[in-house]
């Protein structure tokens, strides 16, 4: 009972994931960079990622490994399995359509656009947005709909590719800069700085990237993290934002909920795009109306997905016992409400609610490396030209916190 987990990032969430399918009696391996927390687990077999040849080595973790099921890390791993799907052998396409599901929805899961556009064909709320290829259709949005508006870069996760945005100066700025996180020369600084590849070999095969605008909805974040198997929904976490680390940023402590219509989004999205594997839905529930209106998919696992709860909602058991047939109950049982703080985001955003005495914490306590590794920066931001980096960015800022400082010396003698 082979499962392979494939990223390019450096995600903790993601070794936490292989620790808890090793727990349910998973053979797990990585294909994942340098200095991937998962590479502190013992008995994890680890394959090295290429960033200028992924399907090469995406093919050959497979052959060495021979997996039963593969599981997508990041955006940009899930686009390296639908690559080798169209390029692959007869083996590498059957296994990869048995890991994510039917290939004719392949594109709807990792385009923002596409994918709104199937849920509104399915009578799922969901907020006004289009695709902006130029400023000029930026304007025309800005002109037609009330501020404000949400900008997204398609590919991007953590809310790294998310702005909100009030005015239209603001719009053409957000815009400016969410493209300029794909340029070339944006790719080169982190080769050199961050020794990270990805963007780079991105930008050398052309790989497409969409901006997308959104009208902005007043509401609580929520999410739901599922496991589907031939386009059933097998097991279902829900959770809603207590704490988030900004706007855009994500949430470092939820409360864990229970919602028919957040479920029923999610089965009717299952059931229409043949879905198998783990896949994350983003809402927000509207303030004044308590109406679910879906944001977007991640089509890969998400923290929630670490949180065991119950036989129906536990995605690393729901994937043990859909491949080996055997019911894989979790060790705990989680209620609804509970407060949940995910590790490591909520001890290192400093928040006292991490050692709340009623909140679980999703904390790996019996895989001691991989907690230290967890805790740590990522290994991108390790690296000593990312360290000068941030070096001169906090002089930077201090520099420009002196004569504000000063006039308040001034104000105050």
């Amino acid at each position: 009972m082979n499962v392979l987990l494939v990223t390019t990032c450096w995600w903790p969430a993601f070794a936490r994931l292989a620790q808890l399918l090793m727990e349910t009696g998973c053979g797990v391996a990585v294909l994942c960079p340098p200095g991937h927390p998962a590479r502190m687990l013992p008995g994890v077999t680890v394959f090295e990622q290429r960033p200028f040849s992924p399907l090469r080595a995406l093919s050959r973790a497979i052959l060495r490994f021979d997996p039963v099921f593969i599981i997508p890390g990041d955006e940009r791993a899930s686009h390296h399995m639908h690559r080798l799907h169209g390029h692959g052998s007869t083996r590498e396409r059957e296994l990869i359509e048995h890991s994510i599901g039917a290939p004719e929805s392949y594109s709807d899961t990792v385009s923002r656009i596409e994918l709104l556009a199937r849920a509104r064909r399915l009578l799922i709320s969901i907020p006004a947005g289009q695709a902006i290829t130029g400023e000029g259709e930026l304007a025309a949005w800005i002109a037609a709909m009330p501020a404000p508006s949400v900008l997204k870069l398609d590919g991007s996760w953590g809310g790294m590719g998310v702005i909100i945005v009030a005015t239209r100066q603001a719009a053409f700025t957000a815009y400016r800069r969410l493209r300029r996180q794909t340029s070339a020369g944006r790719a080169v600084f982190r080769m050199i700085v961050n020794r990270d590849a990805y963007w780079l070999a991105d930008c050398l095969r052309g790989r497409p990237t969409e901006v997308s605008v959104q009208s902005f909805i007043q509401g609580l974040p929520s999410d739901l993290s599922m496991f589907c198997w031939k386009g059933e929904v097998l097991a279902a976490v829900m959770g809603e934002a207590v704490i988030s680390l900004g706007a855009t940023r994500p949430t470092s402590i939820i409360r864990l909920i229970n919602r028919p219509d957040m479920m029923d989004t999610a089965r009717r999205l299952a059931g229409e795009m043949r879905l198998t594997g783990f896949y994350g839905l983003d809402f927000i529930i509207e303030a004044v109306t308590d109406r679910a209106y879906l944001l977007e998919m991640n089509p890969r696992p998400t923290s929630l997905t670490n949180i065991r709860m119950q036989p129906g909602r536990d995605l690393p058991g729901a994937l043990a016992t859909a491949l080996s047939g055997t019911p894989c109950p979790p060790p705990t049982r989680l209620p609804e409400g509970t407060l949940v703080a995910y590790f490591p985001l909520a001890w290192q955003d400093g928040h006292p609610d991490a050692t709340h005495p009623q909140a679980h914490l999703d904390v790996p306590w019996n895989e001691p490396a991989l907690m230290a590794e967890m805790l740590q920066q990522r290994w991108p931001e390790r690296q000593l030209l990312a360290r000068l980096e941030q070096a001169c960015r906090r002089a930077a800022r201090s520099i420009a916190r002196l004569p504000a400082r000063f006039n308040r010396a001034l104000r105050r003698s």
